[in-house]
């Protein structure tokens, strides 16, 4: 059987040359072509991480900026107003930077329950949208808008940061006008989608409840089967197909 050579150099001894077989060379090669296709070679890449910021502010007659990023530069506006000759009429807006949006529906800003994932499919606005509304009617108040009388929702916003588009979250609690700004989030890869509600990452969901979120993970290939080749990466491939 034909024998092929590799040198070995050996520290304070002359030069000798080692005998590897051919069986086994191409073994190797067949074993770094697999682990190749695998992508257990490949180089690392930017692991996604979401940045939370809690809050707890009041929003009575004033306008919050709120700055995902922390760069100086305001990526939204919550505008709440009081109006004495309007029936002591107070109303909640919200105010995209240029550049940026908010998931909106017909009435104004969608009021987005837990859960729901931000992405490029969302149908953003650029432009200032209406939340909700309160005002005196008679002896009692009237509330009006999407986000009236509720508790814990969010707002769906994409935003640029060097250029790239950001999706995040707004969280808020508009039981009751002044509205309660209570925490704000962003996925910090661009153009990565976000959860509603997600303080930490990676995590993939679209559920309106925490048991609902899903994970995804797929097994890799193992040593052994890379040691086969391609014929070991065929059966790994197999295998991941049954197991998805």
């Amino acid at each position: 059987m034909p024998q092929c050579r590799a040198s070995v150099r050996f520290p304070s001894q002359p030069r000798a040359l080692a005998r590897i077989g051919c069986k086994l060379d191409r073994n190797l090669v067949a074993y770094v072509a697999a682990a190749s296709a695998a992508g257990l070679f490949a180089s690392p890449t930017a692991q996604a991480k979401v940045v939370y910021t809690p809050a707890n502010t009041r929003l009575y007659d004033n306008t919050f900026p709120v700055d995902f990023n922390n760069d100086g530069t305001t990526d939204l506006s919550l505008v709440a107003s009081f109006q004495v000759e309007s029936f002591y009429r107070t109303e909640l807006h919200v105010r995209p930077a240029t550049g940026n949006a908010v998931v909106a529906g017909d009435d104004g800003a969608t009021a987005l329950p837990w859960g729901t994932r931000i992405d490029f499919k969302a149908p953003f606005s650029r432009s200032s949208l209406f939340m909700a509304s309160r005002a005196r009617c008679h002896s009692s108040y009237c509330y009006a808008g999407p986000w009236a009388y509720s508790q814990g929702r969010y707002l769906g916003v994409k935003f640029l940061i060097d250029g790239q588009i950001h999706y995040g979250w707004v969280r808020l609690s508009v039981e009751r006008l002044p509205a309660t700004l209570t925490g704000y989030a962003y996925e910090t890869i661009p153009n990565k989608p976000i959860v509603a509600g997600q303080t930490s990452g990676p995590v993939s969901a679209s559920a309106s409840d925490p048991a609902q979120l899903s994970f995804s993970l797929k097994p890799s290939p193992t040593l052994g089967l890379l040691a086969c080749g391609a014929e070991g990466l065929t059966i790994w491939r197999r295998e991941e197909t049954i197991a998805g």
